[in-house]
């Protein structure tokens, strides 16, 4: 980065040099894969901590329960994973990969965060 710009503008370079790698990774993760940075995101969390709840999942992926039901939904109409109901309390959702998600996963290139993590661990 030019020395000439002032540290604020160097920043808002950077966030942008940032947004546009999201952006060209979000499309080649839809083209090869069929899923968006968040149903990937989604998936990942939910092969560790399956059976998951809906509340857990969100919190573990730092997004709205609301948007995550509707990110469910998209990936159990393409039968990736499956939703059942607590055998303790009947209210609970678990969700866990089915075989069909667990077999795209392991073919999904790694998310950006990875990427990201690693070059920041540097700093």
């Amino acid at each position: 980065m030019p020395e000439s710009l002032g540290l604020e503008d160097q920043v808002i370079a950077a966030l942008r040099r940032i947004t546009r790698a999201i952006d060209l990774h979000s499309r080649l993760l839809l083209k090869q894969c069929g899923l968006t940075s968040p149903q990937l995101t989604a998936l990942i969390a939910m092969q560790r901590l399956q059976p998951v709840t809906v509340g857990r999942l969100a919190r573990e992926i730092h997004l709205g329960q609301a948007t995550v039901t509707g990110i469910l939904g998209r990936l159990e109409a393409r039968e990736l994973i499956v939703r059942t109901r607590g055998s303790r309390d009947r209210r609970s959702v678990l969700v866990e990969l089915t075989e069909a998600g667990a077999d795209l996963l392991s073919r999904t290139p790694s998310p950006l965060q990875e990427r990201f993590r690693r070059e920041l661990s540097h700093l």
